[in-house]
This record gives structure tokens, sequence and C-alpha cells, in this order.
């Protein structure tokens, strides 16, 4: 027995052990806690740069700045019920903690239906009630509101935004205030986002990025930034081609002089995969090709000219072109991020995307593959046939069959839907199907929208300030703008 009880130790799963929070410690005396803190929401039409915004009004407060999805993902690598909370939204939770959260849903949903029946038969049970029907309210037991409360949980509601931006809100690096990127979330919508927030930093700042001349103008601004964002990604593609090549060569001549036979070596060398390998290469910073002027783009690989490169000693090439190479696919991931966000919401022949136009493309879509699920449910081995005798006769004057001549002409038709739908990797470009699926886009917002529904959300949630005369209090003259 005792050897068993061993090895039932020995099998199981090892319990799951998450960090605590990085809360403040209890008495730490903060401007959030004297009420002198200052949390910022900054929002803005889709690529107006609001993230750089965000991040610019961090490093000038030396304040805290993140997105929702990013806060909860903070929150889920925490323990603690809403660390478990924020797993459940993320769909990250083990199966440890899966089933757990399965027996616990059980046990409540009993406890709740045993105290709703409970409650029915003593309703029944008294004689005072009879012929009359049990009032709903009456059903909202102890043990019904705790399951609701534990199911809410585990989806993004007011309630919950609200409870995990007030987490956050109590660690280490928000006691001076937090910046808020956008309020865009892949799991939640903006209303729930904004009445969360609204709740969780009621004296929160909206900053709004205004695009100065309405619609047009910022249609104008897309439209330049599509161009601009199309042209540097072909000069990064043709830059990291020619910076392969270049290091290619010093990598052959430097395998040239070491080896005793030039031509196995220059062989051996150009059958090396790890030449086209771009491989992470940071600057240490006191190099030539880095840029030292202060600003955003201080310590960053400047691209040099043929002649400068020529310049550089020998032994400091190869690492040149590492670092330059690394650089470039970096900022070539980013350029094509922003791309594809300009294309979903930016056509070059169209203009800005029509919200409405795109939902209707979309339950058209969804309306016809679910009419073609159905038709090929319902379709059975008898209506095939009496399609195919239906079929108009051949030359020879007979109905084609299954297997005949006639029949691949089906066949021949879907073949080209299916060489159409596969993903074509360019090596040309240096482009394969993995870095596609590296970019990973949140939800997108559409101009018309930001301006027809979220501004007004805004509006209602954070109202502006407004004048009151010395000495008047309330609310209203306390709200920050």
């Amino acid at each position: 027995q005792r050897r068993d009880h061993v090895l039932t130790q020995q099998t199981e799963e090892p319990v799951e052990v998450w960090p605590d929070a990085p809360v403040r410690p209890i008495g730490e005396k903060v401007p959030r806690h004297a009420g002198k803190h200052q949390d910022i929401i900054v929002v803005g039409p889709p690529l107006s740069g609001v993230t750089t915004m965000s991040q610019h009004l961090a490093r000038k407060l030396q304040l805290k700045a993140a997105k929702f999805d990013a806060i909860l993902a903070d929150i889920s690598r925490t323990g603690g019920e809403l660390g478990s909370a924020a797993r459940r939204c993320l769909g990250t939770m083990s199966d440890r903690e899966a089933a757990a959260v399965a027996e616990k849903e059980k046990e409540l949903k009993e406890a709740a239906e045993a105290s709703k029946v409970a409650v029915e038969e003593a309703f029944k049970a008294d004689k005072k009630n009879k012929g009359k029907e049990i009032e709903p309210e009456m059903l909202q037991t102890d043990e019904v509101k705790a399951y609701e409360a534990f199911m809410a949980s585990g989806s993004l509601t007011v309630d919950t935004v609200a409870a995990m931006l007030t987490h956050r809100l109590t660690w280490v690096d928000a006691g001076w205030g937090f910046v808020l990127d956008s309020i865009v979330s892949d799991f939640a919508d903006e209303e729930t986002l904004l009445r969360g927030f609204e709740k969780a930093m009621p004296k929160a700042i909206v900053a709004s990025i205004v695009s100065a001349g309405g619609r047009e103008v910022y249609e104008q601004r897309i439209a330049n930034l599509y161009l601009e964002q199309k042209a540097e990604i072909k000069h990064l593609k043709k830059a990291i081609q020619h910076g392969l090549k270049e290091r290619e060569k010093l990598h052959i001549q430097r395998k040239k002089k070491g080896a005793k036979k030039g031509a196995a070596a220059t062989a051996a060398a150009v059958l090396d995969p790890a030449m086209n390998l771009i491989k992470e290469a940071l600057p240490y910073g006191d190099e030539q090709w880095v840029n030292q002027e202060p600003g955003l783009a201080f310590g960053s690989v400047i691209e040099l000219d043929p002649q400068s490169v020529k310049a550089l000693d020998e032994h400091q090439r190869i690492p040149y072109y590492n670092q330059m190479l690394w650089s470039m696919s970096e900022k070539l991931k980013c350029a094509k991020q922003i791309f594809k966000k300009i294309e979903r919401i930016y056509d070059p022949k169209q203009g800005l995307v029509d919200p409405e136009a795109v939902r209707a493309e979309t339950e058209a879509k969804a309306a016809a593959e679910a009419e073609a699920a159905g038709a090929a449910d319902g379709s059975a081995p008898s209506e095939a046939e009496a399609d195919a005798e239906s079929a108009p006769p051949t030359a020879e004057g007979e109905t084609a069959k299954e297997g005949e001549e006639g029949a691949p002409a089906v066949q021949a038709e879907e073949d080209p839907a299916k060489e159409g739908s596969r993903p074509i990797s360019s090596a040309t470009n240096g482009d394969s199907e993995e870095e596609e699926e590296e970019l990973v886009l949140e939800r997108v917002v559409y101009y018309q929208d930001y301006v027809n529904v979220l501004l007004p959300l805004l509006a209602s949630a954070f109202k502006p300030v407004e004048t009151h005369p010395e000495g008047a209090e309330g609310e209203a003259g306390r709200r920050d703008s």
C-alpha cells in the first residue's frame, strides 16, 4: 500500500503555482491614495498614432502604459481569483485548472437549482399563496447569485473589466497613474470597456486625437500612409536581399582565406544554410553605424552607403551586416503589420472601407455557407443519382455517369478553386508562410464606427468639464477633463 501511494504521488501532475501580483505594500503612501494621481485614456481614429501618443505620454510623465488586453495578460500570469478569471477570459487555462473550474461550476449550479426548488416548495406549501404564481425575484437566492457571479467572472462584463482594471491599478507601477492605450479589445466590445473604465477610473483624463479637417483629411492621410508603407516594405525587402548577398561574399572570402583549396571552401560556403539566416544581433552601442543622437532613434542601426561600408575595417563588416539585417527584418515586420492594418480600413480604389458594406458581405457569406452546408447535409444518394439521370445527354446520346467521360468535368471545375486557395510563399522576397502567420492583428475599428459609435460613448462615459462659480462643489467640479 505504501509503494502504491508513492507511485500515485509520482504520476500526479505537478500543482500549478502562480506568483502573487506585485501589489503595493499596505500603508505605502503614493499619490493614488491621496487622489493626486493621473490616469489617462488615449483614444483616436484607427492608425492615428494612439499607441505612439500613449508611449510618449508614459515616457514624459514616467507612467506605465498598456492596452487592456495586455493588462488582462499580465493578470493572467498571477495567482488568486482574478488571475484565474483572467485565464478563463483569455482561454489559457491548463487542463487541471479547467477541470477545477468545471467542478466548481457544477457544484454552484447544483446548489442554485436546489435552492430554487426549496423556494418553490416553500411557496406552494404556504396556503396564502394558493392560486398564485411565484415571482421571479423570489428565485434569486444567494446560491443563484453566487452561480451567476461565477459564470460572469469568466467573461468580460462591465463589472469584470472594472475589477480587472481596479486590481491592476493597485500594482507597484501604477501608484502615480496609468496610461490606457486605446479602447479596443479582442475580448470585449467598446461599450463594455468604457463602462468598466468609468467605474475603475472615474477621474481619468481622456486624451482624444482629433483629425483637423474631418473625414477628407483623415482619408488623405491614410492614403499617403498606404503609399509610404508600400514603398518602405519594397525598400526593406530589397535592402535585406542585398545585405544577405554582401554578407555571403564576406563569409566566402573568409573561408577561402582559411582553407588550402579555394574551390572547396567556396562550395562549402555556398551550401551553408546559415548564410541566409537572420539571427538576433543587437549593437553594443559604440559601433560607427549606431545612432548616437538623443531621441527616439537613439541606439538604432543606421544603414550605411556602399562607400561607408568599404571604409569599415574587415572585422567590422560582418557584425555590421548581422546587426543591419536583424534591424531591417524587425522593421519589415512592423511595416507589414501597419500595411495589413491599413488594408483592412482603406482601399486605394474605393477609399475608406464602409463598415456597413463589410458587415453585409460577411452576413451574406455566412448565409451562403450555411445554405451550402444544409444542402450538403440534406442530399441523399438517391438525389445524386436522380441528378445524374437528369444530366444532359452526351454526344453519343447517353447520360454521363460517375466514372465515365462526362463525370470528370465537375472535378475539373473544383480544382482551380483549390489551387487558388493555397497560400503562396515568395522565396524571392524573403517571405514565408510562417512570417505571414506571425502577423496577429487586433480587432479592426473603422473610421465611421469610431465617429458614429465610439465618440458618443466617450461623451456619455466621461463628460467634459463644466464651468462652475468659485466655491461651487459637486462631482462635476471635481471631475478632471
